[in-house]
C-alpha cells in the first residue's frame, strides 16, 4: 500500500509501513524518482521491500 502527501508544492508517493522510515523530500534515501507536473512535483520514493517490482510484474512471489 502506498501513502499520497501533498505539501505546497511536492506530492510524494511513500509506501506505507516500509521496512525504513522515508523522509518527505527528494534526497530521502531511497533515492526517489521525480516527475515535475504544473507546479508541483511528484516525488515517488522506493521501498526498501521492493514491493513496487511484484507490482508491476518485474519480480514474482516464490
Amino acid at each position: 500500500m502506498w501513502e499520497t502527501l501533498e505539501l505546497d508544492k511536492e506530492i510524494h508517493i511513500i509506501p506505507i509501513g516500509d521496512i525504513h522510515q522515508h523522509e518527505e523530500n527528494s534526497k530521502c534515501w531511497c533515492n526517489p524518482s521525480i516527475e515535475t507536473e504544473i507546479n508541483k512535483d511528484i516525488i515517488t520514493h522506493n521501498s526498501l521491500d521492493k514491493r513496487e517490482l511484484y507490482e508491476t510484474g518485474q519480480r514474482k512471489p516464490n
